[in-house]
């Protein structure tokens, strides 16, 4: 099919300058290069909270890490996506209980921003709902951290509904 030469003219010479500038890198965002990726694994063997109780978190994962850098190097951007598997036990009452969590957590640092979201954390208990904490939360990269935004079912929730379970 054949266009009108006005409207394939109008098209075709932004089109060719738009992809030109792309090949040769001349337009592209402001960050110098392409992000560093790496893979962590890492343990989890410590006190949990928020919780009303006291609660020890053991279990293991991964965390997907993207770096961000501008043209002076400087990371302005961190990204990590993590994904554990673990139990908590309730030192009172030595009851355990499973957790998994499947989360994004990204540091913007020149909007001094950490925002966090997807699940949290999770248990289920054959013959109980679900327990969760997911949702999005973003505070500032600084320490400490200040509330910004919360969506969702909170992490201190979770944590008072875990207490009540394992028996505190």
């Amino acid at each position: 099919m054949r266009f009108p030469s006005r409207i394939s003219s109008r098209l075709i010479a932004p089109v060719a300058v738009l992809t030109t500038a792309l090949t040769l890198g001349l337009v592209g965002p402001a960050l110098a290069s392409a992000p560093v990726i790496t893979t962590v694994p890492f343990t989890i063997n410590g006190p949990y909270g928020p919780a009303p109780c006291s609660l020890w978190a053991t279990g293991g994962g991964t965390r997907h890490v993207e770096q961000f850098s501008d043209a002076s190097g400087n990371v302005v951007l961190l990204r990590r996506h993590v994904i554990f598997a673990g139990t908590l036990t309730n030192m009172t009452t030595n009851e355990t209980v499973p957790y998994v969590g499947d989360f994004t957590v990204t540091l913007d640092f020149p909007a001094n921003t950490s925002t966090s979201f997807g699940l949290l954390r999770e248990t289920v208990v054959p013959g109980q709902p679900p327990i969760i904490a997911a949702g999005r939360i973003v505070v500032t990269a600084s320490f400490p951290p200040q509330l910004i935004s919360q969506s969702g079912q909170t992490e201190a929730a979770y944590g008072a509904a875990i207490c009540q379970l394992t028996g505190s």
